[in-house]
């Protein structure tokens, strides 16, 4: 369930578009660890850009309270995500923005991403990567726990972020602005 999906697609662009979906939201496959629905989802991209769209995405059918949706995935080097407007809310697990790569530029941004149940995600930054995030306005909601921005490679292999003049705001009982796990950030 993916409005775009691309895979070993190169030097991408996508830009100046209104991307919307209304997805199913469900839990990660436990064998496989695959998630069902994305707004945009660039797996095994390299230099890929996503610049000045507007990407909305909401659930229609969430199965239980640990159902997830993500309204953008990239996973690659050298990608590019600027001057969007990415919101996301509906699903009892909402992510608006994951990343996994090196030499990444997250700047210039609006997101949005919330829910009334489990975890709503801003930024998220896993694995092994490297980048900067910069200038990025981040609103996240949720009647349990919220994060602006959440870096972590849990396998140890090294993150290097620098984070400079982001705005986060956030409303929930148990709020992070950002939490960065094993890794090399500067702020």
């Amino acid at each position: 369930n993916d409005v775009i999906y691309a895979e070993d697609s190169d030097d991408l662009i996508i830009s100046n578009n209104e991307i919307s979906g209304v997805l199913p939201a469900r839990p990660v496959d436990p064998d496989t660890g695959e998630v069902y629905s994305h707004g945009v989802c660039l797996y095994d991209c390299d230099g890929v850009g996503l610049y000045q769209n507007i990407i909305n995405v909401k659930a229609s059918d969430v199965k239980d309270n640990v159902s997830y949706l993500f309204a953008v995935e990239v996973v690659g080097d050298n990608a590019v995500i600027s001057d969007n407007t990415i919101g996301i809310n509906e699903a009892p697990c909402t992510y608006a923005l994951l990343i996994s790569g090196k030499n990444f530029v997250i700047e210039d941004n609006t997101i949005s991403s919330g829910n009334d149940n489990d975890y709503a995600y801003g930024i998220y930054i896993y694995g092994e990567a490297s980048g900067i995030v910069t200038g990025n306005d981040i609103n996240i909601f949720s009647s349990d726990v919220a994060y602006g921005i959440y870096a972590c490679d849990w396998d140890m292999d090294g993150q290097d972020v620098d984070y400079t003049n982001n705005n986060i705001f956030g409303e929930a009982p148990t709020i992070y602005g950002m939490e960065l796990l094993f890794g090399e950030e500067s702020l």
